[in-house]
């Protein structure tokens, strides 16, 4: 399901945004991130994972199991991209190319 790998991207990408504005700093980036990407993740995976959970109702088991696993997957990929991603930054401290903005102010 790619939904999950896009909310993944639009976290890093309005992530390195914020690193870029906060010169460098990664706690107020991705608290920053959090509060506004974050809910836009959120929604979209409750959106989705709705339509997944109507295929619950189905008699035929291949929908009804393609339904449970994919309301799953956006589940599990929701903790990954709000709790896994931004637990990694922190100990990972990509650099983003902040160095390059710098030299360009």
């Amino acid at each position: 399901l790619g939904i999950a790998v896009d909310d993944t991207i639009h976290f890093l990408a309005r992530f390195r945004q914020e690193y870029m504005r906060n010169k460098g700093n990664y706690n107020l980036a991705i608290t920053k991130t959090l509060l506004t990407t974050g809910k836009a993740i959120i929604s979209t995976t409750i959106v989705i994972s709705l339509g997944f959970i109507v295929l619950l109702f189905s008699q035929y088991v291949p929908n009804f199991e393609f339904g449970l696993l994919g309301t799953i997957i956006l589940i599990v990929a929701l903790g990954g991209s709000l709790i896994l991603l931004p637990v990694l930054i922190i100990l990972v401290k990509p650099k983003f190319g902040f160095l390059l903005i710098n030299k360009k102010l």
